[in-house]
């Protein structure tokens, strides 16, 4: 008959909090797997109807595209050789410019409220500090790509004294359009950044980057065209929210390919919509965390 010391406690098996802890953690680890697949079935349940261009247009014209953001002609284009700038291509003046070349350094834009339309004619731009093309001021940036051309502008990872955080940075509306080929590469942070909203009809264009592919704070607009986004977090994103459309995530045309860290879409505070179009997608925790309402055409995510 087995006895124990008065005020001398039984000692406890050391199995317990080996056990306790393995429960936690396989309780922890489910909840994740619900929540990521609840997450999914919550945001991705499909629309019955998409909206159409012209209804999108009439209800949302705060993004709607432009005769503007169409125009691709380089008529009276004023020539820039990248080649023989000393650093930095400086630009002051709205207009129509051709770039040609390459250039070590920055393509600045300080055009006040001017449209300046810039055509990359197969142009090589790398920053060692800093964006490769930066926006400071402009009433919109038009990017073409002409067909036939592949342009590349790549950052380098330094940013020291900058406030920027893209390797393509504006502070007004940014439009790509033209059937070339775009690759810009974003190794600091984002790779195209626009603090207004950014259109893009069509074009060739591949980003990676290391936290977001594109980034419109007053909202995204792609009616055609192809994207090819490899990011370390999000594919696309938005940040703002307000009336007439402001904020809004729109893909409506084209064949896109994304592979994100984290959500192929962000949208903060407003609404994503995707139809008539393909998207294949391979974000590692979800589609799309959307802070509005979703509308997704069936089939169009893969």
């Amino acid at each position: 008959m087995s006895t124990s010391l008065p005020g001398r406690p039984r000692p406890r098996s050391k199995l317990i909090p080996v056990v306790l802890l393995l429960l936690l953690c396989a309780a922890l680890a489910l909840c994740w797997v619900v929540g990521v697949r609840y997450e999914r079935s919550r945001q991705l349940r499909p629309a019955a109807v998409p909206l159409s261009e012209e209804d999108f247009t009439r209800e949302f014209p705060f993004l709607a595209m432009t005769r503007a953001d169409h125009d691709t002609s380089a008529e009276n284009a004023v020539l820039l050789d990248l080649s023989s700038c000393d650093g930095e291509c400086l630009i002051l003046d709205g207009g129509a410019y051709r770039l040609t070349g390459t250039l070590n350094g920055v393509i600045r834009v300080a055009a006040e409220e001017q449209t300046v339309h810039l055509i990359l004619d197969s142009v090589t731009v790398t920053s060692p500090q800093g964006p490769a093309l930066l926006v400071e001021s402009a009433g919109k940036v038009i990017l073409t790509l002409p067909e036939g051309s592949s342009s590349t502008l790549s950052d380098s990872g330094r940013y020291q004294l900058s406030a920027e955080e893209a390797c393509v940075s504006s502070h007004s509306d940014l439009t790509i359009n033209g059937p070339g080929a775009l690759t810009v590469n974003g190794l600091y942070k984002d790779a195209v950044r626009s603090r207004n909203v950014i259109r893009i009809p069509e074009g060739q264009i591949t980003v990676s980057c290391k936290r977001t592919g594109l980034q419109g704070a007053d909202g995204i607009l792609i009616s055609g065209g192809s994207l090819q986004i490899s990011s370390e977090k999000y594919g696309l994103r938005t940040t703002r929210s307000g009336a007439d459309g402001r904020g809004n995530l729109v893909i409506s045309g084209g064949e896109h390919r994304i592979i994100a860290g984290r959500h192929a879409f962000l949208v903060g505070r407003a609404d994503l919509y995707v139809f008539n179009c393909k998207i294949f997608d391979k974000s590692i925790v979800s589609t799309a965390s959307v802070g509005g309402r979703t509308v997704i055409q069936s089939g169009c995510i893969r």
